[in-house]
């Protein structure tokens, strides 16, 4: 298949959602902590919660907008086309620099020790799409 590196990819996002129905830190699920750290009310954790959002919407946004590009595939180019290339690029960005706020917020705040199985889910599903998009742009099949 022509984009087999891109579709992993986006299945890798879904460890990503996932992660955020896991308990992330602090025994809380990751919607959850973003709600407690929006309510502290200082910047910082303003910030993170953002980021915290930021990470999980990003993903899903990846993931439709991929089901949507494979749908339209004949039309326009499928996961190939340009548009489908800013998508996941834009996506991934800010996904990422969402993501790496809030966790970089978070483990100075509450220790790496705080940090549990959802943020290793999250964590490692954006590596792995991160991985397989960069393979995806090497390779050309």
């Amino acid at each position: 298949m022509k984009n087999i590196w891109k579709i992993i990819s986006k299945i890798a996002l879904f460890l990503v959602i996932f992660g955020f129905f896991q308990p992330v830190a602090c025994d809380m699920k990751g919607f959850d902590l973003a709600k407690y750290l929006m309510d502290l009310g200082e910047a910082k954790y303003t910030i993170s919660a953002i980021g915290l959002y930021l990470c999980f919407f990003m993903a899903a946004f990846a993931i439709i907008m991929a089901i949507i590009f494979l749908a339209t595939s004949k039309s326009s180019g499928g996961l190939s086309s340009p548009t489908a290339n800013v998508v996941d690029l834009v996506s991934l960005i800010l996904g990422l620099c969402g993501g790496i706020a809030s966790f970089l917020i978070l483990r100075s705040e509450i220790g790496k020790d705080s940090l549990q199985s959802g943020f290793y889910l999250i964590l490692t599903g954006w590596a792995i799409s991160l991985v397989f998009f960069i393979i995806s742009k090497i390779k050309k099949e």
